[in-house]
């Protein structure tokens, strides 16, 4: 079965239309925790510029999202689903260039990988990053160096691990004798390195304010083959199989892509490989804040998904002779990879238990009259892009974990408040042992709920007398 190519702009707008529905039908999101961060750093960009060079926020995400994070929070999931439809079609066009057989699936085996579909139900920072790698390697196929270079240049400032994966571009660059083209991939290192030092007064501050530095007590770590061992949860089953197909592939001729078997092995398999290595070291050995999370693959499911599709022109070759098989195969691996993130992720989302309890909370705040008018010192960002805190005037907000620090000892002022959840309350030592004994500190309110699980989730409001 041949899939024709101008299908894809059908599959695209029917997919972009059909997860629109179902992220404006949902009472939950994806993630409630870096999400509404991201979120909140980028609405407030308009009104404090500095947090255009937010390191943590990732000055690229916060510089493209910000104009539609002034729509609220919707207006950021409909950025990454932009993002992550145009990077789907753009992998469409890179196995076109490739060569490859069936390029139209491409677009479903990108946009339908589960942890890149669901990154479009939040302000996550992965469909940036997977954005610019796409594009990337698409204008290194069409012989626009330069461009590639710039664009692949801002890459780490999408997620800091751009910073590994620029340097195969330059690599290849330089193999193809592209010399101008590669000093260009400095671009974006020099450019904000140069802003944010008129700003900061220090030229290396992407350095010297890296967020990750000492993250092995906060994050922890885990076992070296922790993400090989989730990889249905991580890709999908229907996904992995295709990848192993396109693995065992390597050692057949069957797809032509001898003009640019040096961009698919070093730039999208590259890519993939050492972004999923290094995480798995990283996670392994605590580094640089892995945390074990598995939506950080997000950020490269298109080279996946690509690598994939050789995996899918492989299979579908062996029964190419076979009409009712040919038409049948390739129908049912399509219908299994769009089917599974539904599987694995109800659509559309409702509220786990933790946004339950926040939300609840946040309702009852609202309800009392001049509770807010004070300074808040709190830790989950999710209730404070509940209740449209200000986060980033210290006149309003501080993260409670500045009370742990003996410069703050004793400084809540009468009618302040504080607030404490189970989830983030034990990161930094102020936890409810801690704020018990803040003499005039009170519990004012207190919400909890437990899981399907049995496991309880705590909210208290504590305001001082």
């Amino acid at each position: 079965m041949k899939i024709k190519e101008e299908s894809v702009y059908m599959i695209a707008f029917a997919a972009f239309t059909l997860v629109l529905l179902f992220i404006v039908y949902s009472k939950g999101t994806f993630d409630t925790g870096d999400s509404p961060q991201h979120y909140l750093i980028a609405r407030y960009t308009i009104k404090y510029p500095h947090l255009l060079l937010d390191h943590w926020g990732k000055p690229l995400y916060i510089l493209l999202s910000a104009p539609f994070a002034q729509a609220g929070y919707l207006g950021s999931n409909i950025y990454n689903l932009l993002c992550n439809t145009i990077t789907a079609y753009t992998a469409v066009f890179i196995a076109r260039e490739l060569n490859f057989r069936n390029n139209a699936a491409a677009f479903i085996l990108v946009f339908f990988s589960p942890l890149f579909f669901m990154s479009s139900f939040s302000a996550l920072t992965e469909p940036t990053f997977a954005l610019v790698l796409t594009i990337s390697v698409y204008l290194i196929l069409k012989e626009k160096y330069y461009l590639a270079a710039i664009i692949i240049s801002f890459l780490p400032f999408a997620r800091t691990e751009g910073f590994f994966i620029v340097p195969l571009f330059s690599v290849y660059l330089l193999l193809i004798k592209q010399v101008k083209a590669f000093w260009l991939t400095a671009t974006g290192s020099v450019l904000y390195s140069l802003v944010g030092g008129l700003v900061f007064n220090d030229l290396l501050w992407i350095i010297h304010q890296n967020p990750y530095k000492g993250a092995y007590d906060l994050y922890g770590h885990g076992t070296l083959f922790y993400f090989v061992a989730h990889n249905d949860r991580l890709f999908g089953l229907p996904l992995v199989v295709l990848f192993v197909a396109a693995c065992l592939s390597f050692f057949f001729k069957f797809d032509k892509i001898e003009k640019h078997k040096t961009v698919f092995f070093l730039l999208i398999f590259g890519s993939f490989a050492l972004y999923f290595v290094m995480h798995s070291v990283f996670w392994w050995k605590g580094l640089f804040g892995s945390l074990g999370l598995h939506r950080v693959m997000a950020a490269v499911a298109p080279m996946f998904g690509i690598i994939a599709l050789k995996g899918f022109n492989f299979i579908t070759y062996f029964v190419r002779n076979y009409k009712p098989i040919n038409i049948a195969l390739p129908a049912l691996i399509l219908m299994a990879v769009i089917v599974y993130p539904f599987k694995q992720y109800h659509q559309p989302l409702q509220p786990n238990n933790e946004s339950i309890v926040l939300t609840q909370a946040a309702h009852w705040i609202k309800t009392q009259p001049g509770l807010l008018d004070s300074r808040v010192y709190g830790r989950y960002s999710y209730i404070n892009m509940l209740l449209n805190i200000d986060i980033f005037n210290a006149n309003k907000y501080y993260e409670n974990c500045v009370l742990s620090h003996p410069e703050f000892k004793n400084a809540l002022k009468p009618g302040e408040i504080v607030f404490w959840d189970s989830h983030f309350g034990y990161d930094c030592g102020v936890d409810k042992t801690f704020l018990a004994n803040i003499e005039g500190l009170n519990k004012i309110a207190i919400f909890n709920r437990k899981d399907i699980s049995g496991r309880e989730f705590e909210f208290i409001v504590y305001q001082m007398e």
